[in-house]
This record gives C-alpha cells, structure tokens and sequence, in this order.
C-alpha cells in the first residue's frame, strides 16, 4: 500500500500518470517562469495532467496572447504500480532496466490516482519525441512556443538528442538512466537548428521552450524531488 504520509510532503512518492495538484511552492514556481516570460510566447502546449495545466495557466497569465492545447505527447511515463508508492532504490533499479533491457515492456498496474495503467518505456517516449521533431520542422522564429511538460519528458528529450537527434528516436540510455538536473518550475530552450538545449531564467532568445512544472506535495520534503533515474544507491526521483 502506498506510503499515507505523502499528503505531508515529507516523503517522496512516485508521480507518473497520477493526477495530482501543485503545492504552493509549485505555485511560486510557476509564478516566477510567468513573471520571467511576460508576454513572450504565443502558443503554449501543455501536458492534460492537474499540475501541468495549472502550471500552464499561471503563465498565461502574463501571455495572454497565448492560447493554450493540451498533447496528450507530452504526459509523464506512466509507470504502473510504481505510481503512489514511495521511492526506494529498488523501484528505481526496475525503471532503469526497463529502460536499458526491456523498452517494450508495459509496467503492470496502476495506482490510486492514475489516470491510466502503466505503459513501456518506448510507448511513452516516441510519442514525445515525435512531438518534439515536428515542432524543429514547423519551427517559425516569429512564433515562440511552450511545452509545460514532466521530469522525465524533458530527461528523455536530453538523451535524444545527446544521441543525435536521430529520425529512428534513438535515445542515449546512460543519459537517461542517469540523474538529471531539472528542478520543478526548470525552463529550457531548444535552439533550432543548432539544437543545443539548455536552462535559461528568461525566453529572449528564439527557440523552443519547454517547462517542467512546478513542485507538488508528492515531491517530497524540499519539494524538488529525486530523480527517477538515479542510480540503485540513491532515492531521489523527479518526476
């Protein structure tokens, strides 16, 4: 059974497909990427999950010629029984191998607020990635877009493109099964065609920008979190 004291915030609880709010600090997050971005983006795309949309609205906010559309690409990995539970090393070692040995292969289950059973890792990553290349085809320097989106989308974006951005959505598994940076409330830019991809505190500069929401309860106690790719001897997880 799921560990009751994630309601506390004190515990880290794996996030995925469930369907769960921003805390205020997540709020505070995304109110600092609004206030950074004022009047910058004309269109935001955003995950169909609570703390994504709302993320995406508080930055609307102060871009009000943005409208905003949910992509289902851009939804978290949902990671089956996992979902709800506390982090612990073992539940991360089963990630990563599914990840380096079986991307195919579907986590069983679900947990109490998912939204949908667990999927393979390949399932989940394709569609983004898909997302992600359309927007490098489509890409219009008059028109500066925003993908509010999850931990994991934004790792797996990272490991795609430090394995060449490749047509076949190839990943570099080591940079995916390892931990990533981001941080609740993180923006990135990806520079087309150069497609270096990097943290930046305003959108200035021409690009595509992607935003990990802000922080909830379910991230534990200091509401960034650990990472989902951590090594078997860590527990943070960031998704």
């Amino acid at each position: 059974m799921p560990d009751t004291k994630h309601h506390s915030g004190s515990v880290e609880m794996f996030r995925g497909s469930s369907d769960i709010n921003l805390s205020q600090q997540g709020r505070e997050e995304a109110h600092e990427v609004a206030k950074a971005t004022k009047g910058r983006f004309s269109m935001i795309f955003a995950s169909p999950l609570k703390r994504a949309q709302e993320t995406a609205k508080i930055v609307q906010d102060t871009n009000p010629k943005a409208t905003i559309k949910t992509v289902d690409a851009l939804e978290p990995w949902f990671l089956g029984h996992h979902e709800g539970e506390k982090v612990t090393p073992e539940r991360v070692a089963d990630l990563n191998r599914r990840i380096k040995e079986a991307p195919d292969e579907k986590i069983p289950g679900k947990g109490k607020k998912s939204i949908g059973e667990g999927e393979s890792f390949n399932d989940f990553k394709d569609p983004l990635i898909k997302h992600v290349q359309r927007l490098i085809s489509l890409f219009d320097p008059s028109r500066k877009i925003l993908n509010v989106t999850h931990y994991r989308d934004i790792q797996a974006i990272k490991s795609w493109l430090a394995a060449g951005a490749n047509k076949d959505r190839s990943i570099d598994v080591d940079e995916m099964t390892h931990k990533g940076s981001q941080k609740p409330g993180a923006l990135y830019v990806l520079k087309v065609p150069s497609l270096n991809f990097q943290e930046v505190k305003h959108a200035d500069g021409n690009g595509i920008y992607f935003l990990r929401h802000g922080a909830t309860e379910w991230n534990g106690e200091n509401g960034t979190g650990p990472s989902p790719n951590t090594e078997p001897d860590e527990t943070s997880e960031k998704r």
